[in-house]
């Protein structure tokens, strides 16, 4: 059963993609390098959570996407389940 679901966006601009260093004292996954993203919240659309995750982790501004995630990656074990969108346009730095 999956409990925990995450988003995260894939920001391309040539072939330069952003990465985030998470935090040592992070419950999950601390101290590697991450794409930027976030929780989605109880009856939240995992888009929508992206359009607030990437405002609130990085004041930028994105459409929802339209197209599938790029990749889902799932851990049925552990209750985990991250999607990932490409993100090609944004507004703010």
């Amino acid at each position: 059963m999956i409990d925990h679901r995450v988003v995260a966006g894939l920001f391309r601009s040539g072939h330069r993609i952003l990465l985030c260093h998470r935090r040592w004292d992070r419950c999950w996954y601390p101290d590697v390098w991450d794409l930027p993203g976030g929780h989605v919240r109880d009856g939240e659309d995992p888009r929508q959570a992206l359009v607030r995750e990437l405002g609130e982790e990085l004041g930028v501004r994105v459409d929802p996407p339209t197209d599938a995630a790029l990749a889902v990656i799932r851990d049925t074990d552990a209750g985990f389940e991250m999607s990932i969108w490409l993100v090609n346009v944004w507004e703010g730095e």
